[in-house]
C-alpha cells in the first residue's frame, strides 16, 4: 500500500475558527434567515457523505476568534467539497476564518509516534 493509498483512508480532522464579520450584522432577518437555510442543506450534504461535526465551542476572551468547530472527514475531498459549497453559499463574505486540518493518528506511547 502506498502512502497515498493510507492518506484516503486515514479520517482528516478540521477544526474551523470563525467569528461573524460586519457584513452579517447588516442582513435583514429574511436575509439571515435564507442564510441559515443554505447553511444547513451545505452542511447536511456534507454529512450524507460521511462528514461529522464533532463539537461546537465558543471561545471568547480565550482566543481571538469567537467560535471554532472540531470535523471529521472521511477524505479530504470532503473538506475541499465543502468549503467549495460554502463558497456558493456566500459564507466567506459573512464569516471570516482560520482552519487546521490534519489525518488521525494513535499515539502508541513509542517516541515514533510522538513525531510527525
Amino acid at each position: 500500500m502506498s502512502a497515498m493509498d493510507v492518506t484516503n483512508q486515514t479520517p482528516i480532522g478540521w477544526v474551523k475558527y470563525w467569528k461573524p464579520k460586519d457584513d452579517w450584522y447588516y442582513l435583514t432577518p429574511a436575509e439571515r434567515q435564507t442564510y441559515l437555510d443554505n447553511f444547513a442543506r451545505v452542511t447536511r450534504a456534507a454529512m450524507e457523505k460521511g462528514a461529522r461535526l464533532l463539537g461546537t465551542y465558543k471561545c471568547r476572551g480565550q482566543s481571538p476568534w469567537a467560535r471554532f468547530e472540531v470535523w471529521e472527514f472521511p477524505e479530504l475531498q470532503a473538506v475541499i467539497e465543502l468549503t467549495n459549497n460554502l463558497e456558493e453559499i456566500g459564507h466567506f463574505r459573512y464569516f471570516a476564518e482560520d482552519h487546521t486540518v490534519g489525518t488521525r493518528y494513535e499515539r502508541t506511547g513509542s517516541a515514533d509516534s510522538w513525531v510527525i
